[in-house]
C-alpha cells in the first residue's frame, strides 16, 4: 500500500528530528575530551523533538510510530551519552 502525502511528511519530520542525535553521537566520538558540543547538538535535537510534537498537537494529527520511537531513542541514547562521557 502506498503512503499518503501526509504520512510521507510525518516520516520526513521524524527523520529530520533524528539528525541532531546522529550529529551529537559523531561529535562525542570525534571530540572525546570535550563533550560540550555533543551536548549542545543533543539538546538542540530535544528542542526539535518538542517542536515536532507541538506541531502535531496544534494540527490535531497523529504523529505516527515515529512519535513514540524517536523520543524513546533520545532517552536511551541520552543515557548512553551521559554514562560514557561524564
Amino acid at each position: 500500500m502506498e503512503k499518503t502525502t501526509e504520512r510521507k511528511r510525518t516520516d520526513s519530520i521524524w527523520g529530520a528530528v533524528t539528525v541532531p542525535l546522529l550529529a551529537g553521537w559523531i561529535t562525542f566520538h570525534m571530540l572525546p575530551k570535550n563533550a560540550t558540543p555533543g551536548w549542545i547538538l543533543y539538546f538542540s535535537g530535544v528542542a526539535a523533538l518538542l517542536l515536532a510534537h507541538g506541531w502535531f498537537a496544534a494540527r490535531r494529527t497523529s504523529p505516527g510510530v515515529g512519535g513514540a520511537v524517536v523520543p524513546l531513542l533520545y532517552v536511551l541514547l541520552g543515557a548512553v551519552f551521559w554514562l560514557t562521557r561524564t
